[in-house]
């Protein structure tokens, strides 16, 4: 890529198709710093909402994810024992094959 003098407001095609300020050649324009901000801001609002109605609903989130967690060590369980299960019984055929 050729080097630009750093006075000339210059965006690079980026891969995806948009073109966005480069870094090493001075040009961020304000409108763009605005929208990175605005987008900051809202990322933080939307944290703090979700963090908000955790804490007001957190007895049946927990409640929730307590009976989440007991059917899947359940699954897990079964999982186990059946590869147990089918382990045990291929076993049982090798020596069935070995007499």
């Amino acid at each position: 890529m050729r080097q630009l003098p750093m006075n000339k407001p210059f965006k690079q095609r980026c891969f995806c198709g948009s073109t966005v300020p480069t870094r090493g050649f001075g040009y961020v324009p304000s409108s763009d710093m605005l929208k990175k901000g605005r987008r900051r801001r809202v990322r933080a609002l939307v944290k703090l909402t979700i963090k908000r109605k955790y804490e007001e609903n957190k007895d049946e989130y927990d409640v929730k994810r307590r009976d989440m967690k007991d059917e899947l060590d359940v699954k897990r369980k079964d999982m186990k024992d059946a590869k147990l299960g089918k382990l045990i019984s291929s076993s049982m055929k090798m020596f069935d094959k070995l007499d």
